[in-house]
């Protein structure tokens, strides 16, 4: 079986914002990040892979993110499904997942005997997570969250709509030896028996079926496994023969492919097994940095610099460091920020220096410990999106402890540095009555302060901003400004400056906090 179709390789769709690709594929549905590069015929568009622990074909869905995209629909001469394998007994702790993360999905339903849950993806492509009938022997990449028991094996299956099944069904059986299981109504499946998963086929025809438009949430093209380059050229030789246009041998560093639009009007690939992933980084390593191909490295810099904010500073929603009294037994709650270069265990630290009672501690993590990549002055778009991703993160720990059952009014603020100013930033952008704030030297982020993005009443919540003058990475003249604006907010707003203070925090400051926000 070597010299055959083996199944499903990857599959390629369309995305629009590359962060909230990012979150939902690897926090919500706990696919492991494989790769990120960018496209090999265009360096200006990223390209993500999210498979398996090692990216074995059969589990990879890749991403092609083009920012502002025009959302696409599905219909005829389309990949419109991708079908997932769950474990068996894991449905309720899918749909539970799906409800817990405002995720638009169906009531769980069933096809040729299998049950699935239909999903949204944040672009509008479809998944359906489908308890197979037949065992699904791979091991699935963990997370926190998604342990074994639950977590995706890989595909189940691709659904294709058409106006007319015979061309297509005609490459399928004819071409890569694909064999008809069963039909019901209108829905077709085939399947080959070459390989255990990743295996099925649906053509679904619609005879008066709208051609669908292809762009944010669609299936770029479907790729078919072969084992080597050998046989991949093989089945060059057959689809040539049938009078269809198909490229040549291509080099995709992770695998060889061939591409051509079958007669359905689906793009095709057939994809090689070798050399696989871990080709240019160790396996334990996948997905952690940038990978170019070969022709693109003598602009690594410019393409580094270009994609900084999307590859290195998109933060996990829930990686957070808690500490003191459990949520659920708290009286009142501290959010702690850390500065660049720092760690949420760092930061708690200080908590301990604080006349706190009965206080939970929330500290949230930055991906690669900055929470931006520029200074704290700079254009805000220079610092997107990891400026919006970092605000999100704090407003996912603002819900969990109100979820917990603490009221605004008890909710603290404190961070040092780069996390001073996100502390500023996260509650001029979301302004109530809270406990109180302290930013150790810090200011309002942006080149310019844009008085649109600060909305609410503090009701006289008390901030402190504390900082030395002068200090090498904030003005005085922008805590200032940010103090006046807090207080045109409706903030109790106290402003202390330690002269020839350095970057640090000293006893002084931390004496003032107890006195005016903690006492």
């Amino acid at each position: 079986m070597e010299n055959q179709i083996k199944g499903i390789h990857h599959i390629t769709a369309i995305a629009g914002n590359a962060k909230r690709n990012v979150n939902f594929y690897t926090d919500t549905l706990g696919l492991h990040l494989v790769k990120k590069t960018v496209n090999f015929d265009d360096p200006n568009t990223y390209h993500l892979y999210y498979g398996d622990t090692v990216g074995a074909p059969g589990t990879i869905l890749t991403f092609f993110p083009w920012e502002g995209i025009t959302a696409g629909r599905r219909g005829a001469r389309q990949a419109t499904e991708i079908g997932y394998s769950i474990p068996q007994g894991s449905l309720d702790f899918w749909l539970k997942r799906m409800e817990d993360h405002n995720i638009i999905h169906n009531k769980v339903a069933n096809k040729f005997g299998e049950d699935y849950l239909t999903v949204l993806d944040p672009d509008g492509l479809k998944l359906e997570l489908t308890v197979a009938q037949n065992a699904d022997n791979r091991l699935p990449w963990e997370t926190n969250e998604i342990k074994a028991e639950n977590a995706i094996k890989g595909f189940h299956n691709i659904t294709i709509t058409t106006n007319k099944i015979e061309p297509t069904a005609k490459i399928l059986t004819d071409v890569f030896g694909y064999k008809l299981l069963e039909q019901h109504v209108n829905r077709y499946r085939f399947i080959t028996d070459t390989v255990d998963n990743a295996n099925i086929v649906d053509l679904v025809e619609v005879a008066g079926e709208v051609a669908g438009h292809v762009a944010g949430g669609s299936v770029h093209h479907v790729a078919f496994r072969v084992s080597d380059e050998k046989t991949l050229m093989e089945y060059r030789d057959k689809i040539e023969a049938l009078g269809l246009n198909i490229t040549d041998k291509i080099d995709r560093n992770y695998f060889y492919s061939l591409y051509f639009r079958e007669p359905g009007g689906v793009l095709f690939e057939i994809a090689t097994d070798n050399p696989g992933f871990d080709v240019d980084e160790p396996a334990d390593e996948l997905g952690q940095k940038l990978m170019l191909p070969a022709q693109y490295e003598g602009r690594r810099a410019e393409i580094e610099k270009y994609y900084l904010n999307y590859f290195n500073y998109v933060h996990a929603l829930k990686n957070i460091t808690t500490a003191g009294t459990p949520l659920a037994n708290a009286k009142g709650a501290l959010v702690l920020l850390h500065g660049r270069g720092g760690t949420a265990q760092n930061i708690i630290s200080l908590a301990g220096e604080f006349n706190l009672q009965d206080m939970a501690i929330v500290a949230p993590q930055a991906t690669n410990n900055s929470w931006y990549p520029y200074g704290f002055m700079s254009p805000v778009a220079d610092n997107q999106p990891a400026l919006d991703s970092a605000l999100e993160n704090i407003g996912y720990a603002v819900d969990a402890i109100l979820a917990a059952g603490i009221a605004r009014q008890n909710i603290f603020f404190a961070g040092f540095s780069q996390g001073a100013c996100l502390t500023v930033e996260y509650v001029a952008r979301n302004a109530q009555r809270f406990a109180g704030a302290i930013a150790f030297t810090g200011g309002l982020i942006g080149q310019q302060l844009e008085m649109a993005n600060y909305k609410g009443d503090f009701a006289g919540t008390p901030i402190l901003l504390s900082t030395g003058n002068p200090d090498p990475h904030v003005p005085l003249t922008r805590v200032e400004e940010s103090a006046a604006i807090l207080k045109s907010m409706g903030a109790q707003v106290t402003v202390k400056v330690f002269e020839g203070r350095p970057h640090t925090i000293i006893q002084k400051e931390i004496d003032l906090a107890n006195q005016l926000i903690f006492g």
